[in-house]
């Protein structure tokens, strides 16, 4: 088991890189909620009304945070 010096260490350590897994954790679920939209999101009930109509015009500007832009990089000189 434990004592609580370890305890303490790791919670500590949870807490000082939260700046680091937060954003990570924050973009995912906005991700999951804009891909269930829809259906409610992740913990709601399936929208209808004039709800549904708020949504439609929230997401149809909606722009993925999560998009893969490759970098520009040298190109190797082949030999």
């Amino acid at each position: 088991m434990d004592n609580p010096f370890q305890t303490a260490v790791k919670i500590l350590a949870i807490v000082l890189l939260s700046p680091l897994w937060l954003p990570v954790l924050k973009t995912l679920y906005q991700d999951v909620e804009a891909a269930l939209w829809r259906e409610g999101g992740l913990f709601g009930r399936e929208p209808t009304g004039e709800r549904l109509r708020e949504l439609e015009q929230k997401y149809a500007e909606y722009e993925d945070p999560l998009v893969s832009v490759p970098k520009q990089g040298r190109r190797r000189s082949g030999r």
